[in-house]
């Protein structure tokens, strides 16, 4: 059985042939693409001037370099994971520390400190309320419920964090 036209005859398959420009527009690439694509691979066009679809697709979707593509995106995922390993075992050592850690720890801290200075005795009142009025221009919100460290937030990120220091 096989297609018919309207009129009845058959209808004869023939391969597609495209023309240079005709891929270059069906694909939306430039014709040099598929002119270095053919060079590639060995491939020059038909007694018509026209390349088959195999042609084609082989120039445009060239085998090695989606390999490539494959071996650098997966070589991507590797070092990604690969780094949030780093960064987890540094924030079980401590080095690194969750910002929503910190906002949760700063207030608290903030407090304390603000009360060890105001009894330190060999500060002259006039250091200490300037000491004190840089310390409360960090305000923090100390009304919060502090938050349960599972719920990770898209904003919370890792930053380092030296106890020695504090």
């Amino acid at each position: 059985m096989g297609l018919h036209t309207r009129s009845g005859r058959p209808v004869i398959d023939q391969p597609i042939r495209w023309s240079l420009r005709k891929a270059a527009t069906e694909y939306g690439v430039s014709e040099g693409t598929f002119r270095s694509g053919f060079k590639k691979h060995g491939i020059s066009p038909g007694p018509d001037q026209r390349y088959s679809t195999r042609e084609v697709a082989t120039a445009i979707y060239d085998p090695d370099r989606l390999d490539a593509s494959i071996k650098e995106a997966k070589a991507r995922k590797a070092a990604a994971e690969a780094e949030k390993a780093q960064m987890e075992m540094l924030e079980l050592r401590g080095v690194l520390v969750r910002t929503t850690t910190l906002e949760e720890w700063l207030p608290e801290f903030y407090i304390q400190l603000a009360q060890c200075i105001r009894h330190l005795p060999h500060l002259s009142p006039e250091r200490r309320d300037a000491v004190l009025k840089v310390l409360s221009e960090h305000k923090f919100d100390t009304t919060k419920p502090a938050r349960n460290r599972s719920d990770e937030e898209p904003n919370d990120k890792l930053v380092a964090f030296n106890a020695n220091r504090v």
